[in-house]
């Protein structure tokens, strides 16, 4: 059994190559489906660039750097971005204080 913050920690190597010893917990929901779950999301800063990632097989992984403005305001918007709570979450701060209080949640630890 693997704690979330280890799953989270495991997932960022395999798929970015990427560690860090700077974890933050973001946000966490529950999921009511067919199967109860919840999802938790972290912020991982400082990481450090590991020479190998381990992608599974069958994965082909893209990774591109983005501001945090480029990311909230252009990547989220878009119809294929997966993490529905998420993309909520986002769109309905979007008025500038809101905006402002997210940012400094996420880059003022």
């Amino acid at each position: 059994y693997e704690t979330p913050l280890e799953s989270a920690r495991r997932e960022l190597f395999e798929e970015a190559g990427l560690t860090s010893d700077n974890w933050q917990e973001f946000r966490q929901h529950s999921v009511h489906s067919k199967i109860d779950y919840t999802v938790h999301y972290f912020i991982a800063r400082d990481c450090q660039k590991m020479p190998d990632r381990k992608l599974d097989g069958g994965e082909k992984i893209k990774i591109h750097q983005t501001s945090l403005d480029h990311f909230l305001t252009d990547i989220v918007i878009q119809p294929n971005f997966a993490e529905f709570e998420l993309k909520q979450e986002i769109l309905s701060l979007f008025d500038p204080d809101a905006v402002a209080r997210l940012k400094q949640e996420i880059l003022d630890y």
